[in-house]
């Protein structure tokens, strides 16, 4: 299986990369931002989500409505309503240092969702 070019605009630095259920395409910019793109991939993003400090690696919860973002400038993970980008909280116990990933799976007892900040 090959690999694909994508004829998309917008990209300055990207990072990481993640697919929403919806199959958009979620790329981390370091210096753009979160870019939003719809199948099939092409163009402008259709949206993009300024974050409060560096995105890198921006992960989605399962049922795709928070986006959490390790934000290495100010050591914390920010959480993000999605698509909208709306800021809802930062979480900021147990981050590393430097976090430079983040992780989301499902969340133990009466939590939904259990994030986990990599250094």
């Amino acid at each position: 299986m090959g690999s694909k070019v994508l004829n998309v605009t917008g990209l300055r630095g990207p990072v990481g990369i993640t697919f929403a259920l919806k199959s958009n395409l979620v790329v981390s910019d370091y210096y753009a931002g979160i870019l939003i793109y719809a199948p099939p991939y092409t163009g402008a993003p259709m949206h993009i989500i300024v974050p409060k400090g560096g995105p890198q690696y921006a992960k989605l919860d399962a049922a795709n409505h928070l986006l959490y973002n390790n934000d290495y400038y100010n050591k914390e993970i920010d959480v993000y309503a999605y698509p909208s980008g709306t800021y809802k909280y930062s979480i900021t116990n147990s981050v590393p240092s430097n976090p430079s990933e983040v992780a989301v799976g499902p969340g133990r007892t009466h939590q939904p969702t259990e994030v986990t900040a990599l250094a």
